[in-house]
């Protein structure tokens, strides 16, 4: 390993006493417990039916996961800078040498990784998939790990530029000039690597196969980076002009599109994926067909809307206050469907389903998120069915 690799391992690994210490001053683990607690209690039926209670657990809740979620992310960030060191000294790659040699005074972390549903469908497909010297992937031992490292390494883009800010000296002291770390990363997409290994027909039906059962790949890897063509299309699409609130909200749905089941009653208040979502459970909900059935654990629809709205609000605002669709309208004003506006909620008659606006389609369609029984997933469709839609009031009150 090159040196400088490994004196900025060595400085990140005398930084991460001082982490663990920190989770023991803060009781980490106390306030998860507190936490899953604060949670049964939010699920409970009847919870929301006292406002004044229900509000200060919710503010209880919020100020707890938001603790947490600030250590977490220092956690994230030790873990992501020690990663890319590591990958980038075990490829022999010199292109951060410089940075790294000089210096900083700070590190700023762009973009995402590839999607590890997508990783490892490619990695499988390019090894096993090959029909002269096919592989086993199932057991990853240490030659299949360096095979698997390679594709994500090709399927991650990382580069690195040191912007250099010049501060005024004062009379006692001279200038100084701070120096910040960007690195960003760029992600492939499965598709491109189709292309780059030259895939077969064989490869490329396998690959197919494999990436139709998302739900599946995403269980194992828990991951929410947003994959699916029709949602990136719609994200991308995006105004400038569109609020931030109005952003955030449908970017947190459009993550979960193809990647979490329909489960009758399911609810979720966590940040980002919840290890429940796919685990076999009980449906105990009443006034379903699968009520008293074992299924894979997910989320309905409003249960969705509650979980995008948690997630982009980083656990501020619950619309509906959990109350299902029925609630989540009445938090809404009416208006016209050709008044409708990316981010608002759309309803079934009676309110018996309920999604969210998440833009038009190339021929001016309007596309709407839903977590929907027939489909037993998150997906993008068309407005059939839904009969009315409202503006949020959050979005008028921030």
């Amino acid at each position: 390993m090159n040196i400088a690799f490994d004196t900025y391992k060595q400085k990140l690994n005398d930084c991460r006493p001082a982490l663990d210490g920190l989770a023991d001053s803060l009781n980490i683990e106390g306030m998860r417990s507190e936490l899953e607690r604060l949670h049964a209690m939010q699920e409970a039926p009847g919870f929301w039916d006292d406002p004044e209670k229900s509000q200060k657990v919710a503010v209880k809740t919020r100020q707890t996961e938001t603790k947490i979620a600030r250590y977490e992310k220092m956690l994230t960030d030790w873990d992501d800078l020690m990663t890319i060191c590591e990958m980038a000294a075990e490829e022999d790659d010199d292109s951060m040498l410089e940075e790294l040699q000089t210096g900083y005074d700070g590190v700023v972390l762009h973009g995402q990784q590839a999607d590890w549903s997508e990783v490892l469908a490619v990695f499988a497909c390019r090894f096993a998939g090959d029909e002269q010297n096919g592989v086993d992937v199932a057991t990853l031992d240490a030659d299949r790990m360096s095979k698997l490292k390679s594709v994500f390494w090709d399927m991650t883009e990382i580069t690195t530029e040191v912007e250099e800010i010049y501060h005024e000296g004062t009379n006692d002291e001279d200038g100084w000039t701070e120096y910040i770390l960007h690195i960003t990363v760029t992600p492939q997409t499965a598709n491109a690597m189709r292309m780059a290994y030259r895939f077969t027909a064989y490869q490329n039906d396998a690959l197919d196969e494999l990436l139709s059962d998302r739900t599946a790949l995403a269980s194992l890897t828990k991951s929410l980076t947003i994959t699916n063509a029709d949602a990136i299309s719609l994200l991308r699409a995006m105004p400038k002009e569109l609020s931030e609130e109005r952003h955030a909200v449908v970017e947190r749905t459009l993550s979960l599109v193809g990647k979490v089941n329909y489960f009758w009653g399911g609810k979720s208040l966590v940040f980002g994926w919840d290890d429940r979502w796919g685990q076999l459970a009980k449906v105990t909900a009443d006034g379903s067909s699968t009520t008293g059935a074992y299924r894979p654990y997910g989320l309905d629809c409003s249960g969705m809307v509650d979980w995008a709205f948690y997630n982009a609000t980083d656990g501020g605002y619950i619309i509906g206050h959990g109350g299902g669709a029925v609630m989540q309208h009445s938090y809404c004003t009416p208006v016209r469907w050709e008044d409708a506006q990316i981010g608002d909620l759309a309803f079934y008659p009676d309110d018996e389903h309920v999604g969210i606006v998440a833009g038009w389609d190339k021929d001016g369609s309007i596309q709407i998120v839903h977590c929907a029984s027939s489909y037993n997933n998150v997906v993008i469709t068309g407005k059939e069915g839904f009969a009315a839609v409202g503006h949020p009031i959050y979005y008028t009150n921030v």
